[in-house]
């Protein structure tokens, strides 16, 4: 979360930035923390009655901000900027408000709020999930004082590219890559995938390269899984009723088509198959980042440029090469799984809604956290499926029109959805009904949405507006 600064720009040095990142910053003290992010669409409440959707407009975003920060009397509102947060406003940082429980809120591009939980050792799953459901409280205590509901939706399936043009957070970032994403037309997958979708994502420290490995392997192994399982759609795009099960999965993709930014990147799938490969795919990731087009860097005057693409190396030679646009280069790729500053990996595949966190909460800490727990899943996976690098990418690609029911390996992916279904409901560290009742909000047969889908667009929304 957060902008990265352009001010003092200090240069790249690799062979820190290497050092640094096999340290596993994330972790504290030895154990492992993790670290949950939902972003929750916010609609007016008397326009969903009149069966229009419309979104939380910039002036109620301020409102809903102002709402958690007097709910909390402990709360602190500030401008985040690189990681710091501040008092004093700064042009390109963002607003944001941390609760006495380090949950930080933020607004995002257009109709939607973020609430990320500060990071907390891994084996406290009692926590997390207490964290999850009082940022959930929070949003939705908040947004009704203003006249708002809560939408419980990847995407809520009338709002188009023209509503969140119209709503747009002014924030320099989120314009500067909007600037660039306009310029491939209004049917943009990166303006969809900026303005239309939302998803709930999970960070996980990590203590060293090897261990970074790992969460990276598995976190691809299941990546595909992730899409199918935690699918919440309302089978409608910008009105239209869409044939695909999971359309952020193929928006993502989309990315692909002028540069490798999403997915599987091409070096991390074929090294996860060799043998230990997984000891040296932070140095993968780090080569990756900076052999990527960028979405848009600063130049010498500390202007964002979006009007051309170099990638990280080119500015180098330029001598362009900052911290600061390594960040930058970094920030603005959307893998399934993504390595952030060198102190957490993020698995990015879950759409989102109010049951998903929690199923990401557990099995963060009882399966990615745990290293017996994990090795045996990545075992399990391989030996279930058989999967190769091939065939793993041919199931990424195929899982927004076919969700569950999509190939993997000799087994599909409604097979490996119950697999984590069922170390949800082996969870230790919590009560066996409430794992086996965040179990039951995957998705692990058939992706049938046809209740989603009734004459329009407008009633399809209407089914997922909660509080109504």
């Amino acid at each position: 979360m957060g902008e990265v600064s352009k001010l003092n720009a200090s240069f790249f040095d690799e062979t820190q930035v290497r050092n640094d990142y096999a340290k596993g910053r994330g972790a504290n003290d030895g154990k492992l923390s993790i670290g949950i992010e939902i972003e929750s669409w916010l609609v007016n409440t008397q326009a969903a009655r009149e069966e229009r959707i419309k979104m939380m407009s910039s002036q109620e975003s301020q409102a809903v901000l102002e709402m958690i920060a007097s709910a909390d009397p402990q709360s602190q509102t500030a401008y985040e900027i690189n990681g710091r947060r501040i008092a004093e406003q700064v042009e390109n940082a963002p607003r944001v408000c941390v609760d006495s429980h380090g949950i930080m809120y933020q607004l995002e591009l257009c109709g939607v709020l973020e609430a990320a939980g500060a990071p907390i050792p891994a084996d406290d799953l009692t926590r997390s999930l207490q964290l999850i459901s009082r940022a959930q409280t929070t949003i939705i205590n908040a947004a009704k004082s203003v006249g708002l509901s809560g939408f419980n939706a990847a995407f809520p399936g009338s709002i188009s590219i023209k509503d969140c043009a119209e709503n747009m957070v002014a924030r320099e970032r989120l314009t500067a890559e909007w600037q660039k994403f306009s310029l491939d037309g209004p049917d943009s997958p990166g303006l969809r995938t900026m303005g239309l979708a939302t998803s709930a994502q999970v960070s996980i420290g990590y203590r060293d390269p090897q261990e970074a490995g790992e969460i990276i392997k598995l976190g691809n192994l299941l990546a595909p899984a992730f899409y199918a399982a935690f699918a919440n759609s309302t089978g409608y795009v910008e009105g239209q009723r869409s044939d695909l099960l999971i359309p952020r999965a193929d928006w993502w993709m989309q990315h692909n088509r002028t540069a490798p930014r999403a997915g599987i990147p091409i070096s991390i799938l074929r090294q996860m198959f060799e043998r230990n490969g997984e000891k040296s795919l932070l140095d993968t990731w780090i080569n990756h980042v900076q052999q990527v087009p960028m979405v848009y860097y600063w130049d010498e005057q500390g202007t964002p440029r979006f009007d051309t693409s170099p990638t990280f190396k080119q500015l180098l030679s330029r001598g362009l090469g900052t911290q600061q646009n390594f960040a930058l280069a970094e920030s603005l790729l959307w893998p399934d799984v993504k390595v952030i500053g060198g102190q957490r990996i993020e698995l990015r595949a879950a759409d989102s809604g109010f049951t998903q966190p929690a199923a990401l909460a557990v099995l963060a800490s009882e399966v990615f956290a745990s290293p017996l727990k994990r090795r045996d899943a990545i075992s399990d996976i391989l030996e279930a499926s058989k999967i190769t690098a091939e065939t793993l990418q041919f199931s990424r690609e195929q899982v927004a029109g076919r969700g569950a029911e999509t190939p993997f390996g000799r087994t599909n992916l409604g097979h490996i959805s119950s697999m984590m279904a069922d170390w949800i409901r082996n969870a230790s560290n919590i009560n066996p009904d409430q794992a086996r009742s965040i179990a039951a909000s995957l998705n692990t047969g058939k992706c049938d949405i046809d209740e989603y889908r009734p004459n329009s667009a407008v009633q399809a929304d209407l089914l997922r507006v909660k509080g109504l």
